[in-house]
C-alpha cells in the first residue's frame, strides 16, 4: 500500500483528473489551487487542501504541477522548500522551459522530472494513457508505483527537455491530421452534407495510416529510393491540383507550407524518392541549435553528410574554437566554415557512430565524445533563446 503524500498543484480539467484518479487508487493527497473551490469535490474524496502552493508542496515528498504555461509552474515554486522533494511537472511547454526549471528546481536541491500527458482527460487512468517522463535520474520504483494509476509510465531519457519536445513531436501529427480533415470538410461540405462526408473521410484516413510505421524505418534506415511506388515528384501536382481546387473554392489553403517544401525537396534532387525523403530535407535544410548537449554531434555529422554549410556552422557560437588538427584555432563562423568546405571538398566523411557523456553546470555542459578510435572533448553553451550550440570543439583528429 502506497502511504507517501503527493500534492498536486492546479485543478483545471487535467489536474482534477489527476487528483480524482490518485484518490480512487487510495494515494494520499494534498491538493491546491488558486480558485479554493475547485478542491471542494476532491475534500469530499479523501483528499487535503491547502490554502497555499508552497504550504501544499511542503505536505508531500513529491508534487505534480498541472498548470497553465511554465511561468506560472516557476511562480509557484518560488519560495518553497524544495530540498530533497521530488517536483513532477506536467504542465505543457518547451524543451527550454523544461530545462531552465529543472536547473532552478536542482539548484535548490531538488530533482525534477518533466512530463507529458499522452491522453485527453477522460483517457487519465486508463489503459489507453501514457505519461512520459524525463529527468537526470529515473523515478525510483517507489515513485514510478505512486504515480502508475494515471497511465502507462515511460522514462524517456536524461534530458529535461525530452518529454515536452516528443509531446510536441506527437501534438505536431495530431494538429496535422485536425488541418487536414478540417480542409476536406471546407473543400466538401459545398458537395456533400458533412455527415455523409465522414464515414469517407474517416475511411480514407484509416487507410492512410499503415504508411506512417513505413515513413519511420525509412528515415531511420536513410533508405528513400528503393520500393518507391509513387515518388515525391508524382505527388507534388497533386498537391497544386488541391491548392488550386481551395483557391477556386474559396477555401483557406492549409498545404501551402508542404506544398512549398516539397518543390524544395525536388529541386534538391529529391524528386524520384519516397517522400518521407522531406524529414532529411527539413533536417537539413534547417539552421538553429541543438536540443541538448548530446545533438550537437548528431547534428554536426547530418548537416556535415549533406553538405548543410550554414546549419553546421550555426552550430557553434560566433567567436566559437574549433581546435584543428595540427593543434591550431579556427576562431568564429568564418574559419569554421572553411575548415568544413576543405573536408568536404576532400571528400572526407562522417559517421554518428559515437557514445557521448555529459556534465552539466547550469548553462554550461561538458561533452566527452567517445568513437572507435578517439575521444573529443566539447563546451557547449545554452542560448539566451533556447538549445544549445558549441563554444570550444576540441577533436583530436577528424
Amino acid at each position: 500500500m502506497i502511504t507517501s503524500r503527493t500534492a498536486i498543484l492546479g485543478l483545471g480539467a487535467m489536474g482534477t483528473v489527476l487528483a480524482s484518479v490518485m484518490l480512487r487508487a487510495e494515494r494520499p493527497v494534498t491538493v491546491w489551487n488558486r480558485t479554493q473551490h475547485r478542491a471542494t469535490p476532491l475534500v469530499d474524496q479523501g483528499a487535503d487542501a491547502a490554502d497555499t502552493a508552497v504550504a501544499a508542496i511542503g505536505t508531500a515528498d513529491m508534487t505534480v504541477v498541472c498548470v497553465s504555461d511554465n511561468s506560472v509552474v516557476e511562480d509557484l515554486l518560488t519560495g518553497a522548500d524544495l530540498a530533497g522533494r521530488t517536483i513532477v511537472n506536467l504542465t505543457n511547454g518547451t524543451p527550454f522551459e523544461s530545462r531552465a526549471l529543472a536547473d532552478l528546481v536542482m539548484g535548490h536541491d531538488g530533482v525534477y522530472v518533466d512530463g507529458a500527458i499522452l491522453a485527453t482527460p477522460e483517457l487519465v487512468g486508463t489503459p489507453s494513457a501514457r505519461i512520459l517522463l524525463c529527468g537526470l535520474a529515473p523515478l525510483d520504483h517507489e515513485a514510478r508505483e505512486r504515480l502508475s494509476p494515471l497511465g502507462e509510465i515511460q522514462w524517456v531519457g536524461s534530458d529535461a527537455g525530452s518529454a515536452s519536445l516528443l509531446d510536441a513531436a506527437l501534438l505536431s501529427s495530431m494538429y496535422g491530421i485536425f488541418a487536414g480533415g478540417l480542409q476536406a470538410y471546407a473543400l466538401a461540405r459545398t458537395h456533400m452534407p458533412p455527415r455523409q462526408f465522414a464515414p469517407l473521410l474517416h475511411g480514407w484516413m484509416a487507410a492512410m495510416l499503415p504508411y506512417v510505421p513505413s515513413f519511420g524505418e525509412r528515415v531511420e534506415d536513410g533508405q528513400f529510393q528503393e520500393d518507391v511506388t509513387s515518388s515525391l515528384g508524382m505527388q507534388i501536382p497533386a498537391i497544386d491540383a488541391i491548392r488550386a481546387t481551395a483557391r477556386d473554392a474559396g477555401v483557406r489553403d492549409l498545404l501551402g507550407p508542404m506544398g512549398e517544401v516539397m518543390r524544395g525537396a525536388q529541386a534538391a534532387g529529391h524528386g524520384t524518392q519516397d517522400i518521407s525523403v522531406l524529414v532529411e530535407h527539413l533536417a537539413t535544410g534547417t539552421q538553429g541549435p541543438a536540443s541538448s548537449p548530446e545533438q550537437l554531434g548528431l547534428l554536426l555529422v547530418e548537416r556535415y553528410n549533406a553538405q548543410d554549410l550554414d546549419g553546421l556552422v550555426d552550430l557553434y557560437e560566433p567567436d566559437a574554437v574549433l581546435e584543428l588538427p595540427d593543434g591550431t584555432p579556427a576562431v568564429g563562423h568564418t574559419a569554421i566554415r572553411s575548415t568544413y568546405q576543405t573536408l568536404m571538398e576532400a571528400s572526407v566523411t562522417f559517421e554518428a557512430d559515437f557514445t557521448a557523456t555529459t556534465y552539466h553546470h547550469g548553462d554550461v555542459a561538458l561533452v566527452n565524445t567517445r568513437t572507435r578510435d578517439n575521444v573529443t572533448s566539447e563546451l557547449a553553451r545554452r542560448q539566451p533563446t533556447g538549445g544549445w550550440r558549441w563554444v570550444v570543439d576540441r577533436p583530436q583528429s577528424f
